[in-house]
């Protein structure tokens, strides 16, 4: 028993606790029973009758009898919510047209609008996954919504009628069901294949609940051994071919999670959404990222943050299912009821060999109908969809040149400084994880030679090339502040510019293009995955910003990062301090260092800059940085020479 836990057995403890345990005698001998929560939330529920009821114009049911066209009954807006006796309400908004027909046409005709309010009990075929609904009371409304004791003749017969149309109304739970199956099962150790089967074919319904926020019911399964957990199990170490399946899992999430986003509504979302939604994706790469550089990406790390990071975006999605997010409802449904189970899954424990694989992924994506679904790829271009979604305008400036030159150099990574990453296997994965090239719309025009050596800085040419530099990334921080949009404008001349220039200078000490083992090439960090003036993150930044752009256009790279910069001023600094700052209780010094550490690390600096400020333990970069901003206000440029090897 020992030795088939530590091969993956422990998996049925997970079912065997989940939800909380019940045991169940019909079963049969030996077996248990174990329950997996399926919500039907309310939004959810009218977005399912919508897409299978609810089909002509404008999203509504419309009831008409050919053989009179004097009597058109519309029936839309489908709203669920739950009531008192364990019922469901349903209420619908009714405009009628109901006259009598003379000849070829219709006798004073009478609209009639309102609001009709169904009392339910919902049901389901256990055999079928059916979900059904039985009306036990009615009530109408007038259009101001107040309760009318009768509609009149007019009403009742509207009411007779919709209550005939509505009579049939029922929900398919099956092919959700069973695609929630078919992205579990690859979730298991291939060790325990035919037991994970077996466990997945004798899943069935339990009894329905009504719920302040959805229809509950808890998927019975069987399982027929339990094992009890070891303590202290160390997790086996991560091998060269796990560690590129790993990354090829977490490349699928990541475009998962992007096609997710852009099925919502961009007009539709709030500026909080939209800070939830930013939030979310920054950190799932920020956090790979280091992870990976750092090696202790381990098995189950796509599998933490799918949960993590649904139980953040999962308020934004249940608001909008009503506003025109795309995809089917039912897979919609199969997504939150997997992501749920994988919810009750982790809080049992990290170690039971469960992982998110690509072909899982991918499956989902189709079902729900989700773009790029077909092989959810890591593509390189410029998403607008999803800068939409962020709520990220246009980048200001015109266009430039952003293809590689005529004779594409390939860079090489430099050497780790010391004490970071050697250039082993790690700096390789990470630098093989680049997003794969593809150009968005037309091919733009590719750069002259002559245009890149313009920028290369050199102790020869320093003197006059780097006011040059400095004069490109002030211009690019002014254009970022007269942004319409902008919240930057209101804070303290210069400010703004004394951060971008400290940046700058401390990401690449002001160079764009450099000469690796005597070719001309773009700046790269150590690890290869920064690149140019600002050191922009290529895989943070994916579908964000142009990747060839940020490479090969310096006026590009610089926008770019005074862009990245802003929005983590005016989303994040500005939100938690604008107020203290504009009553200089806290020093501009303060939040230009926040800035510079959000840049680099991402949304949780916003909590660690401060906490490593309070104790005295900045990082060596916050050091730095520091270092920078003071020669900045010092104006002393003459210490760039420093990082650029001039005496």
């Amino acid at each position: 028993m020992q030795h088939c836990f530590r091969r993956g057995c422990r998996w049925w403890l997970g079912f065997l606790l989940l939800a909380g345990l019940m045991w169940s005698p019909a079963a049969g001998f030996g077996a248990k029973t174990v329950q997996l929560p399926l919500k039907v939330r309310y939004d959810l529920l009218a977005a399912l009758v919508r897409q299978s009821m609810f089909t002509g114009p404008g999203r509504a049911m419309v009831l008409e009898d050919p053989a009179d066209p004097c009597r058109s009954i519309r029936i839309s807006q489908p709203r669920f919510n739950a009531a008192a006796g364990g019922r469901l309400r349903l209420e619908v908004r009714i405009d009628a047209a109901v006259g009598t027909r003379i000849g070829d046409g219709c006798l004073t005709p009478v609209q009639w609008r309102g609001y009709l309010a169904l009392l339910q009990r919902p049901q389901l075929d256990p055999q079928r996954w059916r979900l059904s609904f039985r009306t036990e009371d009615v009530v109408l409304y007038d259009a101001a919504h107040r309760p009318l004791e009768t509609g009149g003749m007019v009403g009742e017969m509207v009411k007779a009628q919709v209550l005939a149309g509505l009579a049939g109304m029922s929900i398919d739970l099956a092919p959700p069901v069973d695609e929630f199956k078919a992205f579990l099962l690859p979730l298991f150790p291939r060790a325990v294949r035919r037991d994970t089967l077996r466990m997945l074919q004798s899943m069935r319904p339990g009894p329905l609940r009504v719920t302040p926020t959805a229809i509950e019911m808890d998927v019975l399964a069987d399982v027929t051994e339990v094992y009890e957990a070891e303590k202290d199990v160390v997790p086996e170490p991560v091998s060269k071919q796990d560690l590129a399946g790993l990354i090829e899992n977490w490349q699928a999430w990541d475009a998962f999670l992007v096609s997710l986003l852009n099925s919502l509504p961009a007009a539709q979302l709030t500026d909080n959404d939209r800070r939830i939604l930013l939030d979310a994706l920054l950190d799932i790469r920020y956090g790979f990222i280091r992870e990976l550089e750092h090696g202790t990406l381990k098995r189950g790390f796509v599998r933490r943050q799918f949960i993590e990071t649904w139980n953040r975006i999962a308020p934004v999605f249940l608001g909008h299912l009503a506003g025109g997010a795309t995809g089917t409802g039912a897979g919609y449904l199969a997504f939150f009821t997997a992501s749920d189970a994988l919810t009750v899954l982790d809080r049992i424990g990290p170690t039971m060999g469960l992982e998110i694989s690509r072909n899982g992924l991918i499956r989902m994506a189709k079902y729900m109908r989700l773009q790029n679904a077909e092989n959810l790829s890591y593509e390189s271009a410029v998403d607008p969809q999803l800068r939409r979604v962020l709520g990220m305008g246009p980048l200001s400036g015109g266009a430039g040149p952003a293809g590689p030159p005529p004779d594409p150099e390939k860079p090489t990574g430099g050497a780790a400084p010391s004490g970071r990453l050697d250039t082993g296997s790690r700096q390789t994965l990470l630098g093989a994880l680049l997003p794969r090239a593809a150009w968005a719309g037309e091919k733009p025009r590719r750069p002259s030679m002559a245009e890149i050596r313009r920028w290369l800085v050199t102790p020869d040419n320093m003197n006059t090339l780097v006011p040059r530099v400095r004069r490109l990334l002030e211009k690019a921080a002014a254009a970022t502040r007269r942004k319409p949009e902008s919240k930057s404008a209101a804070l303290p001349s210069g400010f703004f510019r004394r951060t971008v220039l400290a940046t700058a200078w401390q990401e690449s000490c002001y160079r764009q293009f450099v000469v690796k083992n005597r070719k001309l090439t773009y700046l790269q960090s150590y690890n290869r995955s920064s690149v140019g003036l600002m050191q922009i993150n290529e895989r943070v930044w994916r579908g964000i910003y142009n990747l060839h752009r940020l490479r090969w256009d310096i006026t590009y790279n610089a926008r770019a990062g005074c862009d990245i910069l802003n929005l983590y001023l005016e989303r994040y600094a500005l939100r938690k301090y604008g107020k203290s700052l504009a009553q200089r209780r806290v020093p501009q010094d303060f939040v230009s260092g926040l800035l510079y550490a959000l840049y680099n690390g991402g949304p949780s600096e916003l909590k660690k800059f401060p906490g490593r400020l309070h104790s005295g333990k900045l990082h060596r970069s916050d050091r730095l940085f520091r270092e920078k901003l003071g020669w900045v206000r010092a104006a002393a440029w003459r210490n760039i020479r420093r990082c650029l090897g001039g005496s």
